[in-house]
């Protein structure tokens, strides 16, 4: 109770108590930490990390970069820090419409000689510059948009597509796991989380007669997830070296 920025907000544990965000900076060149600030438990994640930004003016950090893993990724994080001009370099998802149409157009490209890696020869990059459209909605009148209304802009970000051949049967083996455990999952009758039910939509076919169920693959589709092993992709709002954005 005596700390400022305890808020009821999102709590793993779900015990009801207050929560406090600890942010850890890290400098990208030496991997050690460089500062900490405490946010507010109820802001979302974007607005804490701009908060905790703006208390770090000390540092003179002019055009910082955020660099976050894969479970930041969302399309709302993206036009949050667009809208908050932060430069931000995540990895994305691969089965996001806009950055799969950019990857079905250039992964032949990545298997060229052209781009392998200069440090790592087991590994191919690519950089696709593309403009992308966000959306959100006004939560003030302003400039002749009601509140409330959708605003729409068009943005310039960097698709970094990349090829480890290193990771490609490691990446067949973790989805056949993950098929394998999902039709058990079915047939045993357990209860699925949400992504999991997406999963077993798109790869499974299911079939319920009574109290019998039945599950099969979806050989197209499952053939389909086999054309990404070992490709991901980073996506940023800086103009950078697809090399240097995987450094």
């Amino acid at each position: 109770r005596q700390i400022h920025e305890a808020r009821q907000g999102f709590n793993k544990a779900a015990d009801g108590l207050d929560t406090v965000k600890l942010l850890t900076f890290y400098s990208v060149k030496t991997h050690q930490p460089i500062a900490y600030a405490k946010q507010p438990g109820n802001l979302p994640d974007v607005t804490s990390i701009s908060s905790a930004l703006k208390q770090l003016d000390f540092l003179e950090l002019k055009h910082p970069l955020v660099v976050t893993d894969n479970g930041y990724y969302s399309q709302s994080n993206i036009t949050e820090f667009t809208r908050n001009h932060t430069q931000f370099l995540t990895q994305g998802d691969m089965d996001v419409t806009w950055i799969q149409e950019q990857f079905l157009a250039h992964r032949e490209q990545l298997s060229s000689v052209r781009t392998i890696c200069p440090w790592d020869h087991t590994i191919h990059g690519l950089t696709v510059p593309v403009k992308h459209d966000i959306s959100w909605q006004r939560q003030r009148s302003r400039g002749g948009i009601k509140a409330g209304e959708t605003v729409q802009e068009q943005h310039r970000y960097y698709l970094h597509f990349f090829l480890n051949r290193n990771n490609a049967a490691k990446d067949e083996t973790r989805f056949v796991d993950k098929l394998l455990e999902l039709k058990d999952q079915v047939e045993s009758n357990q209860t699925l989380t949400e992504r999991a039910q997406k999963q077993v939509d798109k790869y499974l076919i299911v079939k319920r007669r009574g109290q019998t169920v039945t599950v099969d693959f979806n050989d197209q589709a499952i053939k389909e997830a086999g054309q990404k092993y070992g490709y991901f992709v980073l996506v940023t709002n800086k103009a950078m070296d697809c090399f240097e954005a995987l450094r």
